[in-house]
């Protein structure tokens, strides 16, 4: 899979993910409380691919996220899931 912003993949987190646990919890605790998400963990880079056969106009458009942002993002979205269900 190909590196977002940040150059760390997905799996770097999955591989880490207990060492990172601790750090991870207090981004998105705070994040939470502050409501607000980290500026540099919303970047996007963003590669143009021409498609194949097509006019100059038929081009697709590749979001690489940061992928910290990705878990961040993740835990967040498990934790409203779960306080909506109880």
């Amino acid at each position: 899979k190909a590196l977002g912003p940040n150059l760390l993949p997905t799996g770097f987190f999955k591989a880490y993910r207990r060492p990172l646990a601790k750090l991870l919890i207090v981004i998105v605790t705070t994040s939470l409380w502050l409501g607000h998400f980290p500026v540099q963990f919303k970047v996007v880079k963003v590669v143009v691919l021409h498609k194949p056969g097509k006019t100059l106009e038929a081009y697709r458009l590749i979001l690489l996220l940061n992928a910290i942002g990705k878990v961040i993002e993740s835990v967040i979205s498990r934790r409203f899931t779960k306080a909506i269900e109880s």
